[in-house]
């Protein structure tokens, strides 16, 4: 579809989840390799294809610890307290993972990825 609405010479940018919590429920289908998302856009017949990882490992694990509360929910079983604590614990965490992400030499565990490719 991307194809069919750029004009000859335009561009296209856009960005896919990777390694994210579930979202837009029940609507999370699909995560892209920038392998998979690369051959996306050239079978649709887009050149140029650039796709570059969102961030690196010890950032997106940053991000995960950190919204750990979040992710953890709350229920009716008397430990909502206790998951304050451990949330708490996680962001104060999330920060000294983050603090290494100069040392990642692959960006292999990317949040997500960005991709421009031209028609």
């Amino acid at each position: 579809e991307f194809h069919r609405v750029v004009r000859p010479g335009g561009a296209v940018w856009i960005t896919v989840p990777f390694t994210w919590p579930l979202h837009e429920q029940p609507h999370d289908y699909y995560r892209y390799t920038k392998f998979g998302l690369r051959s996306l856009l050239e079978r649709a017949g887009f050149s140029q294809v650039d796709v570059v990882p969102l961030t690196d490992a010890f950032s997106t694990l940053s991000q995960l610890v950190h919204d750990l509360e979040f992710l953890m929910g709350k229920a009716d079983d008397g430990y909502n307290e206790h998951r304050g604590l451990i949330g708490d614990t996680m962001r104060h965490i999330s920060g000294l993972i983050a603090s290494f992400s100069s040392f990642d030499a692959q960006w292999m565990l990317p949040i997500g990825y960005a991709a421009t490719a031209v028609r």
